[in-house]
């Protein structure tokens, strides 16, 4: 029976890795698969090259005889608005099959350089999926509909998913995502792809091997869950709700047009406590505070980094312009008042105005009477830029004047 030190080391002897994290989420999200109720939706989000597509073809099981598993598995590699249901009443639909699938999806990339109307399209379909439902009404007679599609995903991704509108804002904050954090040094990478060219076979075999293995004997099982660590997903829970809270932005401001309202946590919440459950149940002393980490990585990975880079900033420099902002992120000064209106909107940040030789200019401070930006001066330990926040600079509560107010 294969165990998960023994993935861990396999997956080390190949490729130069040494946060584990990044293994343990990719299969807690597979072991997901069979676990009942709200599913879970992954995105492995790295540069090119950072083996998260060598993870997805690990758990590829379709060749069933030699692994000796059920296919519980299905491996798309490009995916069209006739992906899920053709429309032709010549051709079985691939939706019904995929009920209580692993869905692998090695490279969006595909789904972002699709035309315009098709990718809405898809979009569309894949949050209906994840709600267990497919259907189409074609031209040609065939008008189908399923229903209880339960259906589990991961997919590899570039950082090019956030140059496009927010993935979450198509799919109703129905995924999560990961960043790895670990920053692998290009010259040991470079010396494990010189070292393995010539045996990538065998590397696949082994890891696939494996990977699978280890799945096959792992199970379900029930997972008390402790008082302590219930009330930080929750506030999780919540945080990943006020953060990745879809705005409409004027395209040619950067102004918000209408209030923020940050979605009910109630889905987020069951998908970060099935994480939880998924990665404690990999091993049967899985630390508790290991699981947890694990979990906020996925939360922290799974909002706007633009919008969290620019709350931190304004708590580092507090009483800064809104071009001061953007300068230090790197940002156009569009993008950096976006995020600031929707993290001032939110309750996250305060603004004043001062009137300047040529227009109005905006300064802003972060809110200190918020539990969100209080809980982030904790852990990112940022508490030296808060007493000079608060007392030198006490009118950061003052609003803005009828030309930048987005209200």
């Amino acid at each position: 029976m294969t165990n998960l030190a023994e993935v861990h080391e396999t997956w080390k002897r190949w490729f130069h890795v040494s946060d584990t994290n990044r293994i343990d989420v990719v299969l807690a999200t597979a072991l997901s698969q069979k676990a009942k109720g709200t599913p879970i939706w992954l995105l492995i989000v790295s540069n090119s090259g950072d083996m998260k597509s060598e993870q997805i073809y690990a758990l590829d099981d379709s060749d069933s005889k030699e692994y000796e598993v059920d296919g519980n598995t299905k491996m798309i590699h490009r995916f069209t608005p006739r992906t899920l249901v053709s429309g032709n009443p010549n051709v079985t639909d691939l939706a019904p099959k995929l009920k209580n699938k692993l869905l692998l999806i090695p490279d969006m990339a595909q789904l972002l350089t699709l035309h315009p109307n098709d990718k809405s399209q898809v979009w569309a379909q894949l949050r209906d999926l994840f709600d267990g439902y497919a259907g189409s009404i074609a031209g040609t007679g065939k008008d189908v509909h399923y229903k209880d599609i339960r259906v589990t995903l991961l997919a590899g991704a570039t950082p090019a998913l956030d140059d496009q509108i927010l993935i979450h804002q198509s799919l109703g904050t129905r995924e999560l995502l990961y960043r790895p954090k670990e920053e692998i040094d290009t010259n040991l990478l470079m010396e494990k792809v010189w070292q393995n060219e010539a045996v990538e076979e065998e590397m696949r075999r082994e890891i696939k091997f494996v990977t699978l293995g280890f799945l096959l004997c792992r199970d379900m099982h029930e997972v008390e869950i402790p008082g302590w660590v219930e009330e930080r997903i929750k506030y999780m829970a919540n945080y990943l709700s006020v953060m990745r809270a879809s705005a409409s932005i004027d395209s040619y401001t950067g102004e918000l047009r209408n209030t923020v309202y940050p979605e009910k946590p109630t889905r987020a919440l069951k998908q970060l406590k099935k994480l939880f459950i998924c990665l404690k149940c990999l091993d049967d002393n899985y630390p508790d505070e290991k699981a947890l980490e694990i979990v906020k990585e996925v939360v922290e990975s799974s909002i706007d980094p633009i919008r969290r880079h620019t709350l931190i900033e304004v708590i580092r420099n507090p009483d800064s312009s809104t071009n001061k902002i953007a300068t230090s992120l790197r940002v156009g000064q569009k993008t950096a008042r976006s995020e600031l209106y929707t993290l001032w909107n939110l309750g996250l940040v305060d603004m004043r105005t001062a009137e300047g030789q040529y227009r109005t200019e905006m300064f802003w401070s972060a809110n200190h009477g918020s539990q969100i930006v209080k809980d982030m001066i904790r852990e990112l330990g940022l508490a030296e830029y808060v007493q000079a926040s608060v007392s030198e600079y006490p009118h950061q509560t003052a609003v803005g004047d009828s030309e930048t107010d987005p209200h």
